[in-house]
């Protein structure tokens, strides 16, 4: 997140208990009734939810499987980074949230059932729409003698669909991407919501949390350094949860480091050079993105994922932050993790109608695995402009009906499940 709403803390999209309040006061929330509930009722900080809804967007545009003016953008390209600054996000917020609020089995079991239904249903919902994608192309074939790329029912068996619906496909079990194949950092980053939650749950203090979590960091970035070699692009349904590890726990790290920087009072002794920070991090983002090739220079991204982080969140009154915080912008962040979900089976769709209708040429380029299609310039960019209105238009409605009332379900329902552990982890007298 793949994949919560940027400060909405609770994907990609979160939840009304994970808003992320902006004070002046950098100290831990205490995990009382009257805590929470202010909590609830304060505004989140809405930058980082929309830097999630362009990153997802961009992720969208990388994986367009057609050229155009837009594929041939290095930022473009380059875009599946922006999973990993998903993940340096995910921890920084989920940190915020409940870095202090897991403190016995009870309260470790009410942050998963959250997450599993935050994360669970959109997933599960695009994995029958990846189902029904695979028997159209197992008709297709039957009946028209159309055989796609990857045949029917190939690499998408029964096996890689009980991976997908346990979320495990992305744990080194497979030798491809399965159905939807976005999910894969969705599968990664539930697993990671486990260990950090078991982290803090047996850490006893702040301190220990930290220092755990620089070492899982350096670990995951040491364990990085030789797959970099040829880009992280490359390692999704193997070795992407180091990746995600690497990302989660530097966004940890990046939560401690924002808050020591409140505390020191600096955005208010030199509020000049902390305004500027948000255009210089995010321009070097943009630029790195667009200058860079694949390989090591991939890496880079996790501090510069944390920059632009670090800089929205110490000022919420910059411009670029304001501009950020406005509706678009923060309708685009609501709906980002249905946007990430949804673009596969949009993007294919679009695929398949320039394949079959247009009858676009089938190429091989040198940074696409499988075969890409070479429609006119006009037509392949009009597919990019219909791909783009599509998943905007479905994860709005993916969104409101599948994502929200999910949500708000498992919190309303949260109290019914906590009645019946409470038996089982209540300890005698």
């Amino acid at each position: 997140m793949l994949l919560d709403r940027g400060t909405t803390l609770g994907k990609n999209v979160g939840s009304a208990s994970d808003r992320f309040q902006i004070t002046n006061s950098c100290q831990w929330p205490e995990p009382d009734m009257q805590t929470l509930q202010s909590t609830r009722e304060a505004p989140h900080f809405v930058a980082l939810d929309s830097i999630r809804g362009i990153a997802a967007l961009s992720v969208v545009l990388c994986h367009m499987t057609w050229t155009s003016v837009v594929q041939s953008q290095s930022y473009v390209q380059n875009s599946y980074l922006m999973v990993d600054m998903f993940f340096v996000l995910s921890g920084f917020v989920i940190f915020y949230a409940y870095g202090k609020r897991i403190s016995s089995g009870l309260d470790f079991s009410k942050f998963m059932w959250l997450r599993f239904w935050r994360l669970y249903p959109l997933h599960f919902c695009l994995l029958i729409v990846s189902l029904g994608i695979e028997c159209l192309k197992a008709l297709a074939q039957w009946r028209f003698g159309i055989v796609a790329n990857n045949p029917a029912f190939s690499s998408n068996n029964l096996s890689s669909f009980i991976g997908n619906l346990f979320l495990v496909q992305s744990l080194h079990l497979f030798n491809k991407g399965t159905f939807n194949e976005p999910a894969w950092s969705i599968s990664v980053e539930f697993y990671t919501y486990i260990l950090f939650g078991i982290l803090v749950l047996l850490s006893g203090s702040k301190r220990v949390v930290l220092i755990a979590a620089a070492c899982i960091f350096g670990l995951s970035l040491a364990a990085l350094v030789p797959l970099s070699q040829k880009g992280l692009a490359h390692y999704t349904y193997d070795f992407g949860i180091v990746r995600c590890l690497a990302g989660f726990f530097l966004g940890v790290l990046t939560f401690a480091f924002y808050e020591r920087l409140r505390s020191s009072n600096i955005t208010n002794s030199r509020p000049r050079l902390i305004g500027c920070f948000p255009l210089v991090a995010i321009t070097t983002f943009v630029l790195f993105l667009q200058l860079k090739s694949p390989g090591y220079s991939d890496l880079a991204i996790y501090f510069l994922s944390a920059a632009v982080i670090l800089s929205l969140a110490l000022t919420p009154s910059s411009g670029p932050t304001r501009l950020l915080s406005t509706a678009p912008f923060a309708w685009l962040g609501a709906i980002s993790y249905s946007i990430y979900m949804v673009h596969d089976s949009v993007v294919w769709a679009v695929n398949q109608t320039l394949r079959i209708v247009v009858h676009a040429k089938v190429i091989h380029l040198p940074l696409y695995e499988t075969p890409v299609l070479e429609p006119h310039a006009a037509v392949g960019l009009g597919a990019v402009v219909i791909t783009l209105i599509l998943v905007l238009i479905i994860s709005h409605f993916t969104f409101v009906c599948i994502e929200k009332p999910f949500r708000d379900w498992s919190k309303s329902a949260w109290p019914i499940v906590r009645a019946r552990l409470l038996p089982k982890t209540a300890t005698p007298n």
